[in-house]
């Protein structure tokens, strides 16, 4: 299929979808033959590497899928403010209270 063609199909610039081609084929998605004809006109054939794609799927989408974590480090969050570690109090002002 033509450039312009699939752009069509596609709902996207000619030059998006050479983007898009270049991007997956060194990306390792998609395996490009070049070649030019008797009239020295250039063609590419393009074929899509399923393994690659298979290994690259997303997680199972479904409702007892569980979620990924939303940070990388994790904190308490039971106890996070103790009776010393609480917000706006001054530590100061804690130990005057104590004498």
């Amino acid at each position: 299929m033509a450039q312009w063609r699939l752009a069509q199909r596609i709902g996207k610039s000619v030059s998006q979808v050479q983007r898009l081609i270049r991007r997956f084929e060194d990306d390792g998605v998609l395996l490009v033959r070049r070649w030019e004809d008797d009239n020295h006109t250039s063609h590419d054939m393009y074929q899509v590497i399923e393994k690659v794609v298979d290994a690259r799927q997303r997680p199972s989408h479904k409702p007892d899928t569980p979620r990924g974590k939303r940070y990388k480090k994790e904190r308490p969050t039971k106890g996070w403010f103790s009776s010393t570690n609480q917000p706006g109090r001054n530590r100061e002002v804690l130990e005057m209270d104590e004498e």
